[in-house]
């Protein structure tokens, strides 16, 4: 597992497997709704078995352009105001 900087979500070292493998999980339904497919939802679902890909995942995400995020999420939320 990543070292101190990852002390968030599934690289958390205190959680059982299985709540390991629902973040992981549920953190590549995110990626996929908000990026249209980035390599980094199959990097994330081969984290449930795959430490290497949790690192790699870890890496990807931390190197994704916030402003990109921000950027790809604001359609959706002025469509949910109205």
């Amino acid at each position: 597992m990543p070292t101190e900087r990852a002390m968030f979500g599934p690289w958390r070292p205190d959680l059982e497997p299985a709540e390991r493998i629902t973040r992981f999980r549920a953190m590549a339904a995110l990626a996929a709704v908000f990026t249209g497919g980035h390599p980094i939802v199959r990097e994330l679902l081969d984290a449930e078995q795959d430490p290497g890909a949790a690192d790699r995942s870890l890496a990807m995400l931390e190197a994704y352009p916030l402003w990109c995020a921000v950027a790809c999420s604001r359609p959706m939320r002025r469509s949910i105001g109205r």
